[in-house]
């Protein structure tokens, strides 16, 4: 191969300044390609930019707001109770004999008086009959006894018998007059072991399980008891609350013994109802060791729902704030400052509002400034959220629904 410096020496003078003249063209060309291309590149990164400037806006972020109401807002101490019955009876024989008959079915509800227990009643109607009996054999002693005295007494005045001896027939009819009445005790006494024989419930409640069948002696006795009877309606609420909440508590009470409302279910906090029911009690000393006061409270419950030894959640009224801000507690934020919320304006942008929070009660608190009636605060989508971010409502449940509602043909 030919070196580069022999190529050029062969060459005459002519040739090598055309080969110069199109060297540099050459170079010309390609440095203007260059520049055309990076200009292109420039105008087109430009384009980009203002393109994409254009689409970098922050979207509406979607929300849900409740608007602020003024009302009178209840302030109540949530706690734990304990249900009790006001009576639980054990029902027991009063005499002993075999059970004839049982009127009623293990769990059923009864009234007080209902006809329970039939106990063998002969032998007592025996004793009643022994006891009428010896009544009229007292009455006739007594007859005797006093009809003496009546012949006698004309004798003693003659001194035909002597003074002693009509004493003594007058000592024969206060006798028979005290055995008398001694019978007729008896007799008393009968009639109320004969109707012992008929087992009436002592309260109106709701039967347990029967410990005595029939055909088996009942035996009188606390220990031989024949069924258990626990009254239902109404029952007992019993519960604590700190010793600082006492003076609440009293100002409370002095308004209206209705400051207690109850919820049997296992979250009281999104099932069940609450019933309302009366305070009745407030122990007259606190507990030393846990600080605390007994309250006992009655509900109703009429239609047995409730049962004695459940718990249950109690809602104490404490106090109530008459025309009060009130709000979700969803709708509070915190940070450094304080408390806040997002309002939504009539523009449609969120704003950061400061507030100043009363009390709570249950998923609503008041609010004690900062708000005023009918201020749409954010209660769902605050993630994100920030002063005069722009925002837009949720679609209702029924409205996307009917959008989603094909038309009719």
């Amino acid at each position: 191969m030919l070196s580069h410096s022999k190529i050029i020496q062969d060459l005459s003078a002519k040739q090598l300044c055309v080969l110069l003249r199109e060297s540099l063209w050459m170079h010309r060309v390609t440095a203007l390609t260059c520049l055309a291309v990076v200009l292109s590149c420039g105008a087109s990164c430009k384009k980009g930019k203002k393109k994409s400037g254009a689409a970098v806006t922050d979207p509406a972020v979607v929300v849900k707001v409740s608007p602020a109401v003024v009302k009178n807002f209840p302030v109540y101490y949530k706690t734990v109770g304990q249900l009790a019955s006001p009576a639980n009876v054990k029902v027991t024989a009063q005499v002993g004999g075999i059970l004839e008959e049982v009127h009623f079915s293990e769990g059923d509800t009864v009234k007080k008086g209902e006809l329970l227990f039939s106990i063998d009643d002969q032998p007592y109607v025996a004793s009643l009959t022994k006891a009428k009996a010896a009544i009229a054999k007292g009455n006739s002693d007594v007859a005797v006894a006093q009809s003496k005295v009546d012949r006698s007494r004309k004798l003693v005045q003659d001194k035909f018998i002597a003074a002693q001896d009509f004493d003594a027939l007058k000592q024969d009819v206060v006798s028979a007059q005290s055995s008398l009445e001694v019978d007729k005790l008896e007799v008393g006494l009968a009639n109320i072991q004969l109707a012992y024989t008929k087992i009436e419930a002592p309260i109106s409640g709701k039967t347990g399980l029967i410990q005595v069948d029939e055909g088996n002696m009942a035996e009188p006795g606390s220990d031989n008891y024949l069924v258990s009877i626990v009254q239902l309606d109404p029952l007992y609420v019993d519960f604590t609350i700190p010793v600082s909440m006492g003076g609440d508590v009293k100002k409370s009470y002095k308004q209206s013994k209705d400051i207690i409302s109850i919820n049997s279910s296992d979250d009281a906090l999104t099932k069940g109802e609450w019933q309302k029911g009366s305070l009745n009690f407030v122990d007259n000393q606190a507990d030393s060791k846990s600080g605390t006061l007994k309250l006992r409270g009655s509900v109703k419950n009429a239609e047995g729902i409730l049962w004695p030894g459940q718990f249950v959640t109690i809602n104490l009224t404490l106090n109530v704030l008459k025309k009060a801000i009130v709000i979700p507690a969803l709708a509070i934020r915190a940070r450094e400052s304080g408390a806040f919320v997002y309002v939504m304006g009539k523009d449609g942008n969120a704003k950061v509002t400061q507030v100043e929070l009363g009390p709570r009660s249950g998923d609503f608190v008041a609010v004690t400034s900062g708000l005023k009636a009918g201020d749409n605060v954010i209660t769902e989508g605050q993630i994100g959220l920030r002063d005069g971010s722009k925002v837009k409502l949720a679609e209702s449940k029924e409205s996307s629904s009917k959008a989603k509602k094909p038309a009719a043909q």
